[in-house]
């Protein structure tokens, strides 16, 4: 059976339940843009750059593990023994 707006029962259902989610949805978006105390932007930004930091350590843990590795030879000791097998 069509309403009058040419929709099925099913679809103006579907129609009025996605009319409200995009109500709930802006409801959000405007809450979201209230600004953030002081201590959640610290805890925000220190939560963003502690992979780089973690990356960064990392990377520089590996440089600093194959420099004291390597050998006047061109070779680290992993190379080395491997070639002794």
């Amino acid at each position: 059976m069509t309403e009058v707006s040419g929709l099925t029962a099913d679809e103006a259902r579907i129609d009025h339940a996605a009319k409200a989610i995009r109500g709930m949805t802006r409801e959000m978006s405007e809450e979201l843009r209230l600004p953030r105390s002081p201590v959640a932007e610290a805890l925000s930004k220190l939560t963003a750059q502690a992979p780089l930091r973690s990356l960064a350590i990392a990377f520089l843990l590996g440089v600093g593990a194959t420099a004291v590795n390597s050998r006047p030879g061109g070779q680290s000791r992993i190379e080395r023994s491997n070639s002794l097998r």
